[in-house]
């Protein structure tokens, strides 16, 4: 019963920031979205230190405490102006979108759109990334997302509807068209978005990541390898004036040196390395909180790897 309660208090909350924030100006309601992360940061004792030994676990003694503080704390506020600014889609469009978000190397893209093969687009938990997924449908490349479940499903049937507002289709993992709507996607040569960076229930390796080995989601090096699709990296990062920079690589060479397994782990590997580069360059953009070295990897794996 008490769960079932603070689930319909968050549902409930979310519905009425949803039209709070419509009826803020843009600055105004991302102002309200970074105070509601700073006070996540305050109150919510548990995320804020796992968020933190995660933190002290990637980069030991590189930041004082000062530092790891402001950069977590930062870390926080930009998931709360994350959330403001999805709460405000329907106020994005053709003709704004250039004033919130700037591409770097989209000329990659419309290079990996001529191959005709589909694009696996391989991204994280980093900046505002369902902003991203809007960005690239407003510009006119079709988008899906591959999403994993969320606990309550009228919190997913809200976010996927946000999604839904400028065109990004949701593939939840795990239903049972899933596969069907993956390969569909890249057939009709279309963005398939995957975001690999959490420890999830889904078919994966265990890869070095921040030099501790982490379960890592292998679903884009194997589509990748197996369909032909092109890969793009792609990663959106929130500037001081939260103005966002979108920056595209790609199409990105596959490793392709050994049995398929290997190369899925060694192209997984890879994937992961060039999300590490970027969090080393913008540790405040990521989701510290995620518990991102839960899964040990198992003693036998560990001695033949």
């Amino acid at each position: 019963m008490k769960q079932k309660a603070v689930r319909w208090i968050i549902v409930v909350s979310l519905k009425g920031l949803s039209f709070l924030f419509y009826l803020l100006p843009w600055k105004a309601a991302l102002r309200g979205g970074g105070f509601l992360g700073r006070m996540a940061f305050r109150f919510l004792k548990r995320e804020r230190s796992r968020a933190l030994n995660n933190f002290t676990m990637a980069f030991g003694g590189r930041y004082n405490d000062l530092e790891k503080n402001k950069i977590v704390r930062r870390s926080f506020e930009n998931l709360g102006k994350n959330l403001a600014e999805v709460l405000k889609f329907r106020q994005i469009n053709k003709k704004n979108i250039d004033q919130k978000v700037t591409f770097k190397g989209e000329a990659s893209l419309k290079q990996a759109f001529a191959n005709g093969q589909g694009i696996v687009f391989v991204t994280a938990h980093f900046g505002n990334w369902e902003l991203m997924g809007a960005a690239l449908s407003i510009k006119g490349y079709p988008t899906n997302v591959i999403a994993a479940p969320l606990y309550d499903p009228r919190l997913d049937q809200i976010m996927n509807g946000y999604r839904m507002i400028h065109g990004v289709q949701t593939i939840t993992r795990g239903e049972e068209r899933s596969g069907r709507r993956i390969l569909s996607s890249l057939k009709k040569n279309q963005i398939l978005g995957l975001l690999i960076d959490q420890d999830i229930d889904a078919d994966g390796v265990f890869v070095n990541f921040f030099n501790r080995k982490a379960y890592t989601p292998s679903g884009a090096a194997s589509l990748a390898l197996k369909s032909g699709a092109s890969v793009i990296f792609g990663f959106i990062r929130r500037e001081e004036n939260d103005h966002h920079t979108i920056t595209l690589e790609g199409p990105v060479p596959l490793i392709r040196n050994g049995s398929m397994e290997q190369n899925i782990h060694d192209n997984t590997a890879y994937f992961t390395k060039v999300i590490e580069e970027n969090i080393n360059r913008y540790p405040d953009q990521w989701v510290w909180m995620h518990n991102r070295w839960e899964t040990e990897q198992p003693l036998q794996s560990h001695e033949s790897s």
